[in-house]
């Protein structure tokens, strides 16, 4: 596991190359740790259940983690299904078939896969005989979370919110994606945590109004959890000014939210990943510094011309949005109009943890609109408007996508907001 860890993450490895991983490694990694199911059909005693983030699963491993929560008590013996592969009975710690009411509805349980000859699942929950159980908190809003009297560890799940696309004076000046929200998590002994946590989460950022040129909405809003944690936000995407190329917003940094997106609206990068770079237009651009190192977050995408190749790593196109490192936001797609111009750097950008980036506008029926970016466990970006192809834009997913780009404010294919944060706590 920690070899397959190690590759997963080793330097040089980029978020769409993490995320397009379709080899026995990846799906190792995701057979190990699958996380949070729902129910999503079967009965009580033949439960079929769906991944949160199904990205990369294929097989369950041996040792593989999960939890759920049951929907109603089981009355016998029992199967679960999961994303299809098949019934696999589910036993007790012991390996002790049910006979009933081990499952209660409502109360979480952790579940191990045991592999072998007779393959099976068994709840984990420490105090399950006593009754107790894993015990989670999802926040899609702000509010406050108390400690609760049992338990022995807790971990932390944050997402800030998502930059909004770009709007535009006209059909032909096309925004750029906004920037995906970044990821934080903690992991800590339940009695070292406080007692009373409030938990504030980012709302998604707002497309420009007033349709302006040039214009750029509100960044995404921060998320924290108490004095603990706090996940930065990604920035707006910016319209053009001269009938095509707006740069997309920077995705938000693991240490501050991204770099407004202050560049100029022609022959851009977009808005930098955050806490890397303050500098905004490449004409004056020093080094690729947010990029690598720090694996922060991303880049906007840029038109074709924005730099020359050597400012750029072999493994990075210049032309679509910029990698983010493992927590951080990805960079929003830059809109075109142009039929001119090759469409990869119109879609957002791929993230690993945080949101994905929002993709860029277009308006001409040859030139499609970006795509939103993907995220393993984040929000995935909207995608961008093409009035000529009649499509409009979509919101950054919660958590924390970035949202796509438009052309004019109030228009059926003005751009939309980003993604909300999100925060989830998770006690056993």
């Amino acid at each position: 596991m920690s070899d397959v860890y190690r590759d997963l993450t080793r330097d040089g490895l980029t978020a769409n190359e993490w995320i397009n991983r379709t080899d026995a490694s990846r799906n190792a990694v995701f057979g190990y740790v699958l996380g949070r199911m729902t129910i999503s059909g079967g009965d009580a005693n033949a439960v079929e259940c769906s991944l949160l983030h199904p990205q990369g699963f294929s097989a369950l491993q041996d040792g593989a983690l999960m939890w759920v929560t049951p929907e109603e008590d089981n009355t016998g013996p029992m199967t679960v299904d999961i994303e299809g592969i098949g019934a696999v009975p589910l036993r007790d710690r012991s390996g002790v078939e049910f006979s009933g009411g081990e499952l209660v509805a409502g109360r979480s349980e952790l579940i191990g896969y045991k592999a072998g000859d007779t393959p099976e699942l068994r709840v984990l929950t420490p105090s399950f005989e006593a009754g107790d159980s894993l015990q989670s908190w999802v926040f899609t809003s702000s509010g406050v979370w108390n400690r609760p009297s049992q338990g022995t560890f807790g971990k932390v799940m944050l997402w800030g919110a998502g930059g909004p696309g770009g709007n535009s004076g006209s059909d032909s000046n096309c925004g750029g994606g906004g920037g995906g929200g970044s990821y934080k998590e903690l992991f800590l002994p339940l009695w070292m945590m406080p007692a009373v946590v409030p938990v504030t989460i980012g709302a998604g950022g707002i497309p420009h109004a007033t349709g302006a040129s040039g214009g750029v909405g509100s960044t995404g809003g921060i998320s924290e959890f108490g004095d603990l944690m706090r996940a930065y936000a990604g920035t707006s995407g910016r319209s053009g000014t001269s009938g095509a190329q707006g740069s997309g917003g920077g995705g938000g940094g693991t240490a501050s939210d991204a770099s407004p997106n202050t560049a100029s609206t022609t022959n851009t990068l977009g808005g930098f990943g955050g806490g890397l770079s303050s500098k905004g237009n490449s004409s004056n651009l020093e080094a690729p510094q947010w990029w690598g190192p720090l694996r922060d977050g991303g880049a906007g995408g840029g038109q074709q011309n924005a730099l020359t190749d050597s400012f750029y790593p072999t493994a990075v196109n210049q032309n679509s949005a910029k990698p983010p490192g493992i927590w951080g936001g990805a960079g929003g797609g830059g809109g075109d109009n142009s039929t001119a111009n090759t469409n990869n750097w119109k879609d957002g950008g791929d993230a690993m943890y945080g949101g994905g980036g929002g993709g860029g506008a277009a308006n001409n029926a040859t030139n499609i609109e970006g795509s939103g970016g993907k995220s393993a466990a984040g929000g995935k970006g909207g995608h961008g408007a093409n009035p000529a192809n009649a499509q409009p834009a979509q919101e950054g997913a919660q958590p924390g996508g970035g949202g796509g780009g438009g052309t004019v404010a109030g228009s059926a294919y003005d751009a939309k907001k980003g993604g909300d944060g999100m925060c989830i706590v998770i006690v056993w």
